[in-house]
């Protein structure tokens, strides 16, 4: 006898669930949000600060307490697209491929694979708000003459439309695309796969178990997305020359090619610890909140 089709509020749960899981994380960590992409946007000939203590005192001391909070409307707005997007996409690819093959798990290759697309859509479609967000943050060590002014989100993704046409909404989508496959990849498909494997040891510990598998793959999703992560810092807050119009980078490869020859191989991971208090909670609190939020829904939408 077939299964039963399932309804619609069962295709809905991993992306209501997701989605409150990582705005709700945003709101906890974005203070290492604003520290590290204050981080990647320093480069030799700035004098904007690079450790993560410098950043904190001249962030607290020029703009205050809020000033880490500044653009958190952006990053709301980006996770609820990209971060339900690309949990819901995961959970759903990944429940495909195990009902089709009749198993109650899939192999890491698979899961991996599930990460990457999951990644790359869910940066596609919340890349009006990342740009946003990039630019928001930069203002406080941008000088006046290249300050924005974006006031929240709305007004940031109003501006950017109408005064650089609407396709600069999608700058900066290559470097995001490969830091969401990079990010997903090394998150959810290590956290899939660390949970299993921790659960077979202790299935009398399931939270235990979560958290362990969460803090692996915040390390390790903060290895594989930072180079993109700079790169797509880099590229979002460009500003033209004043002199020639020309922008500082011509695109991916050229911004990669020239934080290369002029800063070094290991720039790629400068910040890595600053990245990791970033995204290691973030990671953290968002997948052990996922169950908590699809617990929640079950309960609510009566879901079996």
């Amino acid at each position: 006898m077939a299964e039963k089709p399932k309804g619609v509020k069962y295709s809905i749960r991993p992306f209501a669930a997701g989605g409150c899981a990582a705005c709700f994380s945003t709101c906890c960590i974005f203070p290492f949000d604003m520290v590290k992409t204050r981080i990647l946007l320093s480069t030799k000939s700035s004098n904007v600060p690079s450790t993560f203590t410098t950043v904190v005192k001249y962030i607290y001391k020029r703009e205050g307490p809020l000033g880490f909070y500044h653009g958190l409307s952006a990053a709301f707005m980006r996770e609820a697209v990209y971060g339900t997007a690309r949990l819901g996409i995961f959970d759903t690819l990944s429940a495909t491929l195990k009902k089709k093959q009749h198993v109650d798990a899939i192999p890491l290759w698979e899961k991996a694979l599930c990460g990457m697309t999951a990644g790359a859509l869910g940066g596609i479609m919340g890349n009006p708000f990342d740009i946003s967000l990039v630019r928001m943050q930069a203002d406080g060590v941008a000088p006046p003459e290249l300050k924005r002014g974006y006031h929240n989100a709305f007004q940031a993704v109003w501006k950017i439309a109408s005064e650089e046409g609407i396709l600069c909404l999608w700058r900066g989508a290559v470097p995001v695309v490969w830091r969401a496959i990079g990010m997903n990849t090394g998150l959810l498909a290590s956290y899939d796969q660390g949970k299993e494997f921790l659960e077979k040891r202790f299935p009398d510990h399931h939270y235990l178990c979560s958290f362990g598998a969460s803090g692996i793959s915040g390390f390790i999703c903060s290895f594989t997305a930072l180079p993109f992560d700079l790169v797509k810092v880099r590229i979002m807050n460009m500003h033209p020359d004043p002199v020639t119009g020309e922008l500082p980078y011509k695109g991916f490869l050229d911004c990669i090619k020239k934080i290369y020859v002029n800063e070094g191989f290991l720039r790629f991971w400068k910040g890595y610890w600053a990245f990791y208090s970033r995204s290691a909670p973030h990671g953290m609190i968002t997948l052990m909140t996922k169950e908590f939020f699809t617990a929640g829904y079950n309960k609510l939408f009566n879901c079996c």
